[in-house]
Formats: structure tokens, C-alpha cells, sequence
């Protein structure tokens, strides 16, 4: 059973060993190498992979940034953000951390 508000709990999201990711066109390919699953994430999906992983941004800087962009409130976008999180979770592409993440 999913969990949204552990997910909004964390601080973090990061990519897990297993997974990889290749931008494609209108969005980025994820492939999870231990299963060898492929994963498709349309452009919304990317710029939120490009913000929570890549870049490092919390997940409530990234809810805040939703609500200041979309016509969305907070509780929406953060049940709906933490559902995609949850999704990537489960699919092994993505672990939940608390605190800073240490930049590279």
C-alpha cells in the first residue's frame, strides 16, 4: 500500500545504483539495469526527474515550485508528486532520503 506521506517526509530523492537515464525525445528513458525494465517518462515526468534527482532539489522545493507555476494547490500537488515518486520507488529507479544530499 502506498504511503504519500512518507514520501513528502523526505528531504531527498535519489537515483539508485540500478538505474539509468537516457534523455530521449519528449522526455528520458529510465532503465533499471538489475531487471532490465524500461521505463518511459513523458516531459512533465522528465523536468520532475531533472529537479528531484538530478539537480537535488527537496521534494517540497519541488511542491512549492508547482504550486507557484500551476494553477494547483499545495495538497494536490504534493499527493500528486508523491504518487510519481512513489511509482519510481517501487520500479527501483529512485531510494528516499533524509537530509542534504552532498553535491558531486
Amino acid at each position: 500500500m502506498s504511503d504519500c506521506n512518507a514520501v513528502a517526509r523526505v528531504a531527498h530523492v535519489v537515483a539508485t545504483t540500478e538505474a539509468l537515464a537516457d534523455p530521449v525525445e519528449d522526455g528520458l528513458m529510465l532503465m533499471n539495469a538489475s531487471t532490465e525494465r524500461y521505463y518511459r517518462l513523458d516531459p512533465v515526468g522528465a523536468r520532475l526527474w531533472h529537479e528531484l534527482v538530478e539537480r537535488g532539489d527537496s521534494f517540497d522545493v519541488v511542491v512549492n515550485r508547482l504550486v507557484s507555476e500551476f494553477a494547483v494547490n499545495r495538497e494536490v500537488a504534493a499527493r500528486d508528486l508523491g504518487k510519481f515518486v512513489e511509482e519510481l520507488r517501487d520500479l527501483g529507479f529512485v531510494s528516499l532520503v533524509p537530509g542534504p544530499v552532498a553535491s558531486a
